[in-house]
Order: C-alpha cells, then sequence, then structure tokens
C-alpha cells in the first residue's frame, strides 16, 4: 500500500515495506465529533444568512460523515480490521 500523505490506514514496516496482514483502520469517534462541533460552528458563524442552526449543522455533518466513514470501510478497509478508539 503506497501511502499518500496522513491518513488514518497505519502500516507496520519491516525491511520488506509494509505487510498486509500488519495493516489496520483506527477510528476515534470522540477525536470526529470534537471536530464536526469545531466545523458546524465555523459554519454557522461566517454565514449571516444561515438557514439552520449549529445544532442542524452537527446534524447534517454528522449524517454526511457517516455515510462517508461507511463507504470508505467498504471501499478501503474491506480486508483490514477495524478499529473504533474511545478515549478515557
Amino acid at each position: 500500500m503506497r501511502r499518500r500523505g496522513p491518513s488514518p490506514i497505519a502500516d507496520a514496516l519491516d525491511q520488506d515495506g509494509p505487510r498486509e496482514r500488519d495493516l489496520l483502520y483506527i477510528v476515534s469517534a470522540d477525536a470526529v465529533r470534537a471536530r464536526r462541533e469545531e466545523l458546524a460552528k465555523f459554519f454557522i458563524g461566517t454565514d449571516a444568512d444561515a438557514k439552520v442552526d449549529e445544532k442542524d449543522m452537527l446534524h447534517r455533518l454528522d449524517t454526511l460523515g457517516e455515510r462517508a466513514f461507511a463507504n470508505t470501510i467498504q471501499d478501503v478497509a474491506t480486508e483490514i480490521p477495524v478499529f473504533n478508539v474511545a478515549l478515557l
């Protein structure tokens, strides 16, 4: 697997390069939620004519994000384990 910049897909390297059995996909729902909250505040704060409030914008971001995540898992991470990381 070639790397193309920052990605939640992490791979362990040995002398021969990445090994397929060492690939994993790491997800932190808490970090994703915090970033979506920041984005909702930003979009509402920069649009004086906004027709939705921050709560509705966050809901829209959540919906689109969940769809994008499902597509990513289906298209990219079909053969690697997926882990949801909870920060304590």
